[in-house]
């Protein structure tokens, strides 16, 4: 299983070094304006530098041995530097898919780093970030969703941004500490008071509920 999701605008001032480099860092560079690269001395992993809500969740007191798993099956898309790994080394930027023309200039590149080696695709990713890959998957690529919601008081569900990020971060996090190789087995996640809906999922697109009242 791989699994992608976005990444953040929010950095961390205490990023860990590394100096290995995404695998599209070449066609990296050749979208970009050499402003973009022009202080690369020094590179932090992408997993450390990466900060924002869904990554707080996501890293909280993951172990060496957990980031190793990750690495292994986790891309960040990087409007910048294409599919990115946890240890890969990346600087702090400012670039988004908001830049015009980027998603023809990637073209297909992203969906064939991730689907390389022909597993199923577990998508965390916004729209925007999907983006990169969807229009590509063919008949051959198991590509599923996930979507989270929370029950109000009134009994409803309810999902904003801040659910769907906190709710991305602890899958993940929840996939590294149990070891999930087998995307059927996602569906036990069971963290902060979640659980799989089957009646309102289909075969592409996974629904989960958080109860009513549960604390994170």
């Amino acid at each position: 299983m791989k699994i992608i999701i976005s990444p953040a605008k929010e950095l961390s001032a205490d990023a860990i070094s590394s100096q290995r480099l995404p695998i599209l860092i070449d066609q990296a560079k050749q979208l970009s304006h050499a402003s973009d690269f022009k202080d690369d001395t020094h590179y932090y992993e992408a997993l450390s530098l990466y900060n924002g809500l869904q990554f707080r969740y996501l890293k909280a007191d993951l172990q060496p041995s957990d980031i190793n798993f990750l690495d292994d099956h986790l891309y960040i898309l990087s409007a910048l530097y294409g599919p990115v790994k946890p240890r890969d080394g990346i600087r702090p930027y400012r670039k988004d898919f908001k830049t015009k023309g980027l998603y023809k200039a990637w073209g297909d590149a992203f969906y064939q780093v991730v689907s390389q080696s022909q597993e199923p695709i577990l998508n965390l990713a916004s729209q925007e970030f999907s983006k990169t890959i969807t229009p590509y998957l063919t008949s051959n690529d198991t590509f599923i969703t996930c979507h989270f919601f929370e029950e109000t008081n009134e009994g409803q569900c309810k999902k904003h941004s801040t659910i769907s990020k906190k709710a991305r971060g602890q899958l993940v996090h929840w996939i590294a500490k149990k070891r999930i190789y087998m995307i059927e087995d996602v569906k036990a996640f069971n963290d902060m008071g979640y659980h799989f809906v089957e009646s309102e999922s289909s075969d592409n697109e996974w629904v989960f509920v958080r109860e009513r009242m549960k604390k994170d």
